[in-house]
């Protein structure tokens, strides 16, 4: 979604919008969260770094800004199957 302006026209997938809200709710299947990955549990600096990114000053801000969605606006969850869940 952050690449979406009035140069790209979206493509319905089953008859569904690529909109922000069909993303949410889980209606628009194509989508993936950004992953950060540590080797263990993290030291006390990367934990306050994970902690950082996960902050409203990041995601309700920076995160939107960028036209991203903020891991706090999504109303399902993906595993790392694939199954979505409410």
């Amino acid at each position: 979604m952050s690449y979406l302006d009035d140069s790209v026209k979206t493509l319905k997938y089953n008859g569904v919008e690529a909109k922000v809200e069909n993303v949410q709710d889980g209606k628009y299947p194509v989508w993936a969260y950004q992953h950060m990955y540590t080797k263990g549990e993290p030291n006390e600096t990367v934990k306050a770094f994970l902690d950082y990114m996960l902050s409203d000053e990041v995601q309700q801000k920076d995160v939107v800004e960028l036209g991203y969605i903020p891991v706090s606006g999504m109303k399902v969850k993906r595993d790392a199957e694939g199954n979505i869940t409410q």
